[in-house]
């Protein structure tokens, strides 16, 4: 699945570069509607999806290395060869399955 790494995004207390992909949006809304429709707050937010790279630091220093990524960043293309399915449990992640494309 084609990606392009777009542009740093600043989460507040943290940064990440963003991902654009029609073909991913598709497979988000395809999962979403396959789930049916009790989701959290947060995932029932339209996706941002992204590549966290820095979390959990304070405002100032995630706001610094935006100002410092930015200033240099070139977007790029790749591409995705699978997802996988994670579960949040109190605090940890637990890896729930692989799916690879094929």
């Amino acid at each position: 699945m084609p990606i392009k790494f777009d542009a740093p995004l600043l989460l507040g207390f943290g940064v990440a570069i963003r991902i654009r992909s029609p073909e991913l949006e598709q497979a988000r809304a395809a999962a979403r509607a396959i789930m049916g429709g009790e989701f959290s707050r947060q995932d029932s937010q339209a996706g941002r999806p992204h590549v966290t790279i820095q979390n959990k630091v304070s405002a100032d220093a995630a706001r610094g290395l935006h100002r410092n990524l930015e200033s240099g960043f070139r977007q790029r293309s790749d591409s995705v060869t699978g997802l996988l399915i994670w579960e949040y449990l109190d605090g940890r992640w637990k890896l729930v399955e692989r799916l690879p494309f094929s």
